[in-house]
């Protein structure tokens, strides 16, 4: 019997997810000063004022813990202008988050396949390029924030059709510059 082989595929989806795979600390944690290596790691990679850099470190902190939770915000990043240093944020939070897949883009079917299968941070660059009037995006983002949500599909096993649940709830960072124009992310 020939064992089916690891698809590329497959392995750049496990290496990307466990690139944070780190063993939990055991001891005592002085949250102020984590806080602040975090922050000054940050912002020794990318031009940010110290609130919006606590806000980044909370999200990818909250990103280790939020199952517990029943909602959890989307991290938009934003800018001036083009050029401003978004994708580099994103490569910043890359490093800080758990279970990390970025993409610079993205099927619907492979976004909630995404998250029912591994349950990743999903760090998606470029969004303004592919999402544009694609309003079912919009509506695993709009449900994507809060447990319980999730989207319906038919899919053929066999001869058969069966309905399937895919859950949508997982952390999501989006640049802000795919809100411009006519794409739109959810209110």
């Amino acid at each position: 019997m020939k064992t089916k082989p690891v698809s590329s595929t497959s392995s750049i989806i496990s290496k990307s997810l466990d690139a944070n795979n780190v063993e939990p600390f055991e001891g005592a944690i002085d949250c102020g000063m984590l806080m602040t290596e975090i922050m000054r790691a940050i912002k020794n990679h990318v031009i940010i004022s110290d609130h919006d850099a606590l806000i980044v470190g909370l999200w990818s902190i909250n990103t280790w813990c939020y199952r517990d939770f029943q909602r959890c915000p989307l991290l938009l990043i934003n800018a001036p202008e083009k050029e401003c240093g978004k994708t580099q944020l994103l490569k910043v939070v890359e490093k800080f988050v758990f279970r990390p897949m970025e993409s610079a883009n993205i099927t619907l079917a492979a976004l909630f396949r995404l998250i029912t299968n591994f349950m990743p941070t999903l760090l998606i660059d470029e969004a303004d390029t592919f999402m544009e009037g694609k309003t079912e995006f919009a509506g695993v983002v709009n449900k994507g924030y809060e447990k319980g949500g999730f989207v319906l599909r038919v899919e053929a096993v066999g001869k058969e059709l069966v309905e399937r649940a895919y859950v949508v709830m997982a952390l999501k960072s989006w640049p802000e510059s795919c809100l411009s124009g006519t794409c739109r992310a959810p209110q």
